[in-house]
């Protein structure tokens, strides 16, 4: 007889008296009282009937052959303050109100559910993929954290199908534009929007600038598809002054040896990296443009910069290089005149003109512009003005020429006192250059000897009469052709004095022809 069964028996004569029916004697017990052997042996001279005993100890023998099975069949039961010890569930479901512990420092449990809402999902919320309207399951997902300082991530889980969000029309919160019933797009926040197409009116009308709660504040013409952040540095109290507050960082350690690298002595890092291809397809009549960054800031009663870049020198450089606070590189192998290094355009948002007080503004360096050419004959120039209509009006080319409608000087008051009218003519007095050539009311002085009168056209045949013009004295040519340039195919050239007083062209170092 095992122990549950010694058990039960013992249960059974001690408290169920009217178990046991004598059939000749009636021995009487008392709850609780002890099984002697006297009592045993009168039970059993007695001949007493115990058939009830043995029938309840046979049902304790199954009782306890279910209970040490691996399973206990439970149809629609409960079991309430369990250990379950590596329970293996199989279908079902949970509620959500079961908790899970912190893991350090006595951190209070929270629940499952307190637990999907750090990262919000729009179907948790109601939201479902396709036509049917999100509109109440995207507004349920922003509400989980507060509408004016909090900060939500927020997934919107990828399909296909994509969502249909329409703006809830009639509904008032600090989630919603009034009167429209969209989504805010100043909502801080992390929105995974995962290349998911949104239809519906929940988003504004990106096509007409009023793009709303997956477009940008700044430009409410883009939309955005997969990644959006709204951050607000400017809602965090301030430390003080020269303390900048940031909303995103990204940082490199500095850069130094690898003891494992393949070559030691040379490595590169970059701590961002931003890469795009423009695409094929491009013919004439198509416009498919496209931008590695687009910086966007709108100016208003406060000042700003758009990117601001900082190189400090905190050492003496030993390696020989060249350091660059911008460094614009490219290559290829397609010559494309159609395009710029750097270009600056302004204008107002009806498409007028509303320039930069100044396109590029430079202090506080030794040089503040070197230009240098790639070769002694490198085409193309250093500087190059054009005026409304793409024409020339100034250029300073590489071999070291400048041309512009007029050289002038000009005095405090900014009115001119000197000029030579680069078309060939005097036009005012006071003008002297370090190649001896000076104006004096309007009469042409070259060294010390040879004049040409005011508003004199400078033909050739007026400049090679000049005798004792000093060297490297330099003047424009009106009717000059370059050597084997026929007559009438246009004319016009730089032309210089020798040491000995020949006058030579510019381009050439040959006499010039008329």
């Amino acid at each position: 007889m095992n122990r549950i069964q010694c058990g039960v028996l013992a249960a059974v004569l001690c408290l169920v008296p009217s178990l046991v029916r004598a059939q000749s004697q009636i021995v009487p017990l008392l709850p609780g009282q002890l099984l002697s052997a006297a009592i045993l042996s009168t039970i059993q001279s007695g001949k007493a009937d115990y058939s009830g005993l043995v029938a309840e100890v046979a049902r304790a023998s199954a009782a306890e052959g279910t209970l040490q099975s691996s399973t206990v069949a439970n149809m629609d039961g409960s079991s309430t303050n369990q250990l379950l010890s590596t329970p293996v569930v199989s279908g079902g479901r949970l509620d959500g109100a079961q908790s899970i512990p912190g893991f350090a420092n006595d951190a209070a449990a929270r629940t499952i559910a307190q637990h999907f809402v750090d990262l919000p999902n729009v179907l948790d919320f109601g939201a479902v993929a396709g036509t049917a309207d999100s509109g109440n399951g995207f507004l349920s997902a922003y509400e989980t954290a507060p509408a004016t300082t909090g900060f939500r991530v927020l997934n919107f889980p990828y399909s296909a199908s994509g969502y249909t969000a329409n703006a809830l029309s009639g509904a008032s919160n600090d989630y919603l534009y009034p009167g429209v019933g969209s989504l805010k797009n100043e909502l801080p926040g992390i929105y995974y929007l995962n290349g998911n197409v949104v239809a519906g009116t929940m988003g504004g009308t990106p096509e007409n600038g009023h793009g709303t709660f997956n477009s940008e504040i700044t430009n409410p013409w883009n939309v955005v598809t997969n990644i959006r952040e709204v951050l607000d540095p400017a809602a965090v109290p301030s430390r003080g002054a020269g303390v900048t507050y940031v909303g995103h960082s990204v940082e490199c350690l500095p850069q130094r040896p690898n003891a494992s690298d393949a070559n030691t002595t040379i490595r590169g890092i970059a701590c961002l990296y931003f890469g795009g291809d423009t695409g094929t397809g491009g013919a004439t009549g198509t416009a498919y443009g496209s931008e590695i960054v687009n910086m966007v800031q709108n100016v208003d009663t406060n000042s700003g910069n758009i990117l601001e870049l900082n190189q400090n020198w905190n050492g003496q450089v030993a390696d020989g290089g060249f350091s660059r606070t911008l460094y614009i590189t490219g290559g290829g192998n397609y010559p494309n005149p159609n395009s710029a290094a750097i270009e600056i355009n302004h204008g107002t948002y009806s498409g007028g003109s509303a320039p930069y007080g100044s396109g590029i503004v430079i202090r506080g360096s030794t040089n503040d512009l070197a230009m240098f050419r790639a070769s002694a004959t490198d085409p193309g120039y250093f500087q190059l003005g054009l005026n409304e209509n793409a024409a020339y009006i100034y250029s300073l080319d590489k071999q070291a020429n400048l041309w512009a409608t007029s050289l002038a000087t000009h005095n405090a008051a900014g009115t001119t006192t000197s000029a030579i009218d680069t078309n060939g003519y005097s036009t005012a007095a006071g003008y002297t250059a370090s190649n001896g050539i000076a104006v004096n009311g309007g009469q042409i002085v070259i060294g010390n000897t040879a004049s040409i009168a005011g508003n004199t056209s400078l033909t050739w045949a007026v400049i090679s009469a000049l005798i004792g013009v000093p060297e490297s004295s330099m003047l424009w040519c009106h009717d000059c052709r370059a050597p084997g340039q026929a007559a009438g195919a246009g004319t016009g050239r730089w032309i210089y004095a020798d040491s000995a007083g020949h006058w030579l062209d510019q381009a050439t170092g040959t006499t010039p022809t008329n």
